[in-house]
């Protein structure tokens, strides 16, 4: 074993170096599982969003729609020929 000295001057005894143990890794086939499944799970999250963005694009068209024919109705009603 061999001896370190402190900063006050007494020795200690030290073990030798420590090798790291290695880590234990997941079988290749585990990892292919989890890279498909978290391609399914992106796929079905982007398609659930660009569906909600797609529902919100055509609202906002009715929405727009309808005021401008609302707005064109009121200036046709306005400079429309009298009415007798």
């Amino acid at each position: 074993m061999a001896r370190a000295r402190h900063a006050n001057g007494r020795c200690r005894p030290t073990l030798g170096p420590v090798e790291q143990a290695s880590r234990p890794r997941a079988p290749w086939s585990l990892k292919v599982f989890g890279i498909i499944v978290l391609a399914l799970l992106g796929w079905l999250l982007l398609g659930s969003a660009l569906s909600v963005a797609r529902a919100a694009i055509a609202i906002a068209g009715y929405v727009i729609v309808a005021f401008m024919a609302y707005t064109v109705g009121k200036w046709v009603g306005r400079r429309g020929a009298p009415r007798a």
